[in-house]
């Protein structure tokens, strides 16, 4: 062959295998077309159908979608909701069999065919339809003879469960007519037990639960009788005896509940509604008797103790809150007693102080020179600074110096002292507050006297010094809780030396002296 026929004949094929791959490639494409288009059809085939409420045709497209795309999740979406919706059209249909059946009618079985024909129930249906007349015999008699005759005479039997259970509600019914008013309680115990469903379950109860309840208080067993009495209670309110024992009970357990509690407001409030002849009257009053007895302390009035006594019934708690009232207004003296020492002790603390006292004098008269007056010594306070008045007395020892004008001095060049002479004497004042000079001291005005008596004189000096001396003096000065200080004009009615003495042969008297005087108290 030649080489140009061969590179034809190549060409040829190549081109030939070209067109049959494109072939499969467009005969592909169509495929997933074609099965693209039916998935979308079959979703919306399977839509309208739930729609329209035809779920069991939405299930078979659904199911036949699924076999080409198992794994479509909107296929699957769907096919939860015919299920549901399966389910709902059963329970519908259900329901409808069950109005149907109860209304008995050939109308109303009618309608149900018409509209579910295709119900499971259908057939049921039809035969209640057939058996309709017979049944309808023995429902107008109503008698159990006459539901025997039905499920003995009927060959459909469509209303044999009704015809059997409207003769164990009619044997129920003679049966709890001849035990209701029996008192045998084995006896309608065992009507329970075998007429549980029937209409006459609940009387049974409650009358069994009455002669129970009955029994149990006739024993004074209190707790099952309430348990009975109440049950029935709960269904029926009670009357006659076990409506009036029910009640005592539960007077009882109520009394139990407050006569356990400490409760004060509590068992007040119970007393207040009870009859002054119940027999719980009594005893609640004298827990509460007792409870405010025992609550009594210092800050308690009369009122509230005569409260507690008044609440006690019997001889007992009336001695037991009288023990109480005792001890409370021992304590209360006791109390007061402290309270007033207390007090005294801080009054006293406050307006009687005592300290020691220092003033000095000096002579601004006479012609011998300048004396100086000294005494110190024990001092004693009455009043305080806010007080209006205050009274100061003590004990103290006064010393008399004299400087003398003239050869005054040692040989040393030593200031020459003459020591006269050394007494006690007893200072009295009495100040009267001016005002505040700080938020803790105070001005005061005072007006004092000064008796007192010679217990020595200096040598040579006995017939100069008189035995006692007084004297008069205001004084004007600052006062403070625990210190004073004050000037005072001194003068002498009495005065400590004779008229007419002398000193390195001057004439020397003493008639008046302006000084000044510090206290500190403790």
């Amino acid at each position: 062959m030649k080489r140009s026929h061969t590179i034809i004949l190549i060409a040829l094929l190549n081109v030939q295998c070209f067109s049959f791959t494109y072939a499969s490639i467009n005969a592909n494409e169509i495929c997933q077309f074609d099965k693209s288009t039916m998935i979308k059809k079959k979703l919306a085939d399977a839509q309208r159908c739930i729609s329209n409420e035809d779920y069991l045709a939405a299930q078979n497209t659904i199911n036949s979608l699924l076999k080409i795309d198992p794994y479509n999740s909107k296929a699957k979406e769907l096919l939860e909701e015919c299920k549901n919706g399966i389910e709902k059209q059963k329970q519908k249909v259900f329901l409808a069999y069950q109005i149907a059946c109860k209304d008995g009618t050939i109308s109303a079985l009618q309608s149900f065919i018409s509209r579910y024909p295709n119900s499971e129930y259908v057939s049921e249906v039809k035969s209640r339809i057939e058996d309709y007349s017979l049944w309808q015999k023995a429902k107008e008699q109503n008698t159990i003879s006459a539901y025997n005759n039905y499920l003995s005479q009927s060959t459909i039997l469509a209303y044999k469960n009704d015809a059997e259970d409207a003769i164990t509600t009619l044997r129920s019914e003679i049966e709890w007519n001849n035990c209701k008013t029996s008192n045998d309680e084995d006896r309608i115990s065992s009507f329970v037990q075998k007429y549980s469903s029937s209409k006459y379950a609940d009387q049974a109860k409650y009358r069994l639960n009455i002669l129970k309840g009955e029994r149990y208080y006739a024993s004074n067993n209190y707790t099952l009788a309430y348990t009975y009495l109440n049950d029935a209670n709960n269904y029926q309110p009670l009357i006659g005896a076990p409506a009036a024992h029910l009640k005592a009970i539960n007077e009882k357990r109520e009394f139990e509940s407050v006569i356990s509690s400490s409760d004060v407001s509590k068992l007040k409030n119970y007393i207040s509604k009870l009859s002054i002849y119940s027999p719980f009257y009594v005893p609640t009053s004298n827990k509460l008797a007792v409870l405010l007895g025992s609550a009594l302390s210092t800050y308690s009035s009369d009122y509230s103790m005569n409260e507690a006594l008044a609440y006690a019934k019997d001889d007992d708690t009336r001695a037991t809150v009288k023990r109480y009232i005792n001890k409370v207004k021992a304590d209360k003296e006791y109390y007061e007693r402290q309270r007033k020492k207390i007090a005294r002790k801080r009054w006293w603390s406050r307006n009687f102080k005592f300290g020691i006292d220092a003033d000095f004098g000096t002579s601004i008269g006479g012609a011998s020179g300048a004396d100086m007056f000294y005494s110190t010594g024990l001092i004693f306070r009455f009043g305080n600074v806010d007080n209006l008045f205050s009274l100061v007395t003590g004990l103290k020892y006064r010393w008399f110096r004299v400087m003398p004008d003239y050869d005054g001095y040692y040989d040393n060049g030593k200031t020459e002292w003459q020591h006269f002479a050394g007494g006690l004497n007893v200072p009295l004042s009495m100040r009267f507050n001016l005002g505040k000079a700080t938020s803790n001291s105070s001005i005061y005005f005072g007006l004092g006297a000064e008796y007192g008596f010679k217990m020595f004189a200096a040598k040579g000096m006995d017939e100069i010094v008189n035995k006692n001396y007084l004297s008069i003096y205001p004084q004007l000065g600052v006062m403070w809780s625990n210190f004073e200080i004050s000037c005072y004009w001194k003068t002498y009615s009495i005065s400590p030396f004779v008229e007419y003495a002398s000193s390195n042969f001057e004439e020397y008297k003493c008639n008046s002296l302006l000084g000044m005087q510090m206290s500190v108290y403790f």
